[in-house]
């Protein structure tokens, strides 16, 4: 066997991979929605019998839909951590085609320009680590 891979079972893997990944956001969604909408069920049933929510079940609601002040802070870290590791990897493919194509030969332009991209985006990458790393948890 030579090891080599042929290219129909490379075509597979990558869309296997990314209708996984398709499938995974898309049940997550459906989670989130059903978990939501059970939530304004119960609120709805309150507001149909003319009542204020007790304060516990108006907590636990608000827990629930992730409304909290902790969950706030956590996913503003989360938004900032996703775009550092983002940007990290658009940097390195950035970087990674201008060095192929510094190796192969080609337009000088094409290295120069994908060059500049990936520092770019590692500037901005390097700016949200750094902006993550100093928030503070309020």
């Amino acid at each position: 066997m030579s090891g080599a891979v042929p290219p129909v079972l490379w075509f597979l893997f990558w869309v296997g991979l990314s209708v996984g990944i398709l499938s995974f956001g898309f049940f997550m969604a459906i989670i989130i929605h059903r978990g939501n909408m059970k939530a304004l069920e119960v609120l709805k049933t309150y507001a149909e019998k003319g009542i204020e929510p007790p304060p516990a079940v108006v907590e636990m609601l608000t827990r629930q839909m992730g409304n909290s002040d902790g969950a706030k802070a956590g996913r503003e870290i989360g938004q900032k951590a996703g775009s550092f590791i983002g940007l990290v990897v658009s940097a390195c493919v950035a970087g990674g085609i201008a060095w192929w194509r510094m190796r192969e030969g080609g337009p000088q332009w094409v290295v120069y320009l994908f060059a500049v991209i990936a520092v770019f985006w590692a500037v901005l990458a390097i700016k949200y680590l750094v902006s993550t790393l100093s928030t503070s948890e309020k």
